[in-house]
């Protein structure tokens, strides 16, 4: 904090206006010479506030009347040059020559800066604006416009990038007037107008029009110290199809990932968690928790008389009511192999699993097996719970239990005693 207080102090004495914004478009901190060059914000802007609000404010000072109904694009369009931008561009706002950077700081926003500069520094960066006869030398699209962004002249390729047919007059135009014409027929166009031309404002700061068909052109202009504008048009259609195509393929692998690594931890035929995910859940439970431990009773007799189809039925309903029952409580059911399945409740005491655990024993126990078949006996299970004993895991209690609830004669449930937590918060 005493740090950026410094930066921002020494900032103002070398005349560079300064604003931070954390990593959720918020301003954190601004100097003085911030309020110099945009007293607009000054009374307004506070620590919290959403880069929109600030950006909002911006244009509702620099825009005209017709442009104002298209603020929110304008909005939108300058969060995005603020978390793209990697060169300095330079604009004017309020008779002033700025050249805006930013800083991206890992982890924790951006910071932009503006300084003001000289018409020496502007002529650096200005234009140097082609002869109208080079135009045509030129590999790429482009044209000269007025300091009111009428074009001048142009070349062929300008021409052909932006379907204008040769009958069609060029000069005396602008963009937006020329883009109008491509989107004429097929989409509404009457937001383009505000937008292209709040664009084309900001010097060497690329930005990107789409038109039919799916085409894309790339758009750099740059203005002369007296305002005329050289603007050049590159054709990024191929580029964006393979920006596109890469993207989809990429999410489509992150989504067989995921898929992959979820099914990595599920048991295929309950849809429980299988037993890696038991492991790892419980190694990464904190604090004091409960495992139950849960055993279908005489099960190999049940595959034995009835096939194991029936036993797979089985599985699938006692599955189902333990992840029902778990559920409700935040607990965290799995199936970890054959006929065995667990419960680890994160955090939870003795009482509270022995509630889970007899809720699970009797819903099983009460089921209607005979819907599975008719031939079919009761099905029960055996449930033993454990919490650490100082010594051995909540597993290993558990197990314990369990044994002792089969030997008691199963349809129970045992409870193993714990004398200290295995871990610490």
């Amino acid at each position: 904090m005493l740090r950026s207080v410094v930066i921002c102090e020494l900032l103002d004495t070398l005349d560079i206006a300064f604003c931070e914004f954390d990593d959720e478009l918020r301003a954190v901190r601004w100097n003085a010479t911030f309020y110099e060059f945009f007293p607009e914000h000054a009374g307004f802007i506070h620590a919290g506030e959403p880069y929109s609000e600030n950006l909002r404010r911006f244009y509702g000072f620099r825009l005209s009347a017709d442009e104002l109904p298209d603020i929110e694009r304008h909005v939108a369009d300058g969060i995005a040059r603020h978390n793209q931008q990697q060169q300095p561009f330079d604009f004017t706002h309020r008779g002033r020559k700025l050249r805006a950077s930013s800083l991206a700081i890992p982890d924790a926003g951006r910071i932009r800066m503006w300084k003001e500069i000289s018409n020496a520094q502007a002529e650096e960066r200005s234009a140097e604006i082609p002869p109208f006869d080079a135009l045509d030398f030129i590999a790429d699209g482009a044209y000269v416009a007025d300091p009111q962004g009428v074009i001048l002249a142009s070349n062929r390729q300008f021409r052909e990038l932006y379907d204008v047919p040769d009958d069609r007059v060029i000069v005396g135009r602008t963009l937006e007037e020329v883009l109008a014409d491509a989107w004429r027929g097929v989409s509404p166009v009457s937001s383009l107008t505000a937008m292209i031309r709040n664009r084309l404002r900001y010097d060497n700061a690329p930005f990107e029009v789409e038109l039919p068909r799916d085409r894309w052109r790339r758009v750099i202009t740059q203005h002369s110290t007296d305002g005329f504008g050289y603007t050049t048009h590159g054709d990024i259609t191929d580029a964006k199809r393979q920006h596109r195509e890469l993207t989809i393929a990429q999410e489509a692998l992150n989504r067989a990932n995921a898929e992959l690594s979820f099914l990595s931890r599920r048991d295929p035929l309950t849809g429980l968690p299988n037993r890696r995910a038991f492991d790892s859940d419980l190694a990464s439970a904190v604090g004091r928790a409960c495992v139950l431990m849960i055993d279908v009773d005489h099960f190999k007799a049940i595959n034995d008389g009835h096939g194991h189809g029936i036993g797979d039925a089985c599985l699938q309903r006692i599955a189902a009511i333990i992840d029902e029952k778990a559920r409700v409580r935040d607990a965290l059911p799995a199936r970890i192999g054959g006929e065995e399945f667990a419960v680890i409740l994160p955090n939870g005491d003795v009482p509270m699993a022995t509630r889970l655990a007899e809720d699970i024993r009797r819903s099983v126990a009460d089921f209607e097996w005979s819907s599975i078949d008719p031939a079919i006996r009761p099905v029960t299970v055996s449930i033993g719970i454990g919490t650490s004993d100082g010594e051995q895991g909540e597993q290993a209690v558990a197990d314990r239990a369990l044994y002792r609830a089969k030997a008691s004669g199963r349809n129970r449930v045992e409870i193993g005693i714990a004398t200290a937590p295995r871990r610490s918060a």
